[in-house]
């Protein structure tokens, strides 16, 4: 994520291939962050979390809120898939 709560680029294409790829199926948003360096925070101090942040992209979309999934508790690719 970048300072603010902004996603990369990479992030907003792949989230918009999810978009176009998934018909009516359930998009899951993976990620609470990286353990490689600190997340950006929020004005109250609060980390932002990537997988919100990318909730929130699709919902600004037009995706409906219930073939969202956030997964907010892994750190790397072996967390995303267990």
């Amino acid at each position: 994520m970048r300072e603010g709560g902004a996603l990369p680029p990479w992030v907003l294409r792949r989230l918009d291939r999810a978009i176009e790829i998934s018909a009516t199926a359930t998009i899951v948003c993976l990620s609470a962050g990286t353990v490689h360096r600190p997340p950006p925070l929020d004005e109250e101090g609060y980390p932002y979390i990537e997988s919100a942040a990318g909730a929130a992209y699709l919902l600004d979309k037009g995706i409906p809120e219930d073939r969202i999934q956030v997964e907010a508790s892994s750190y790397d690719k072996i967390g995303n898939a267990y």
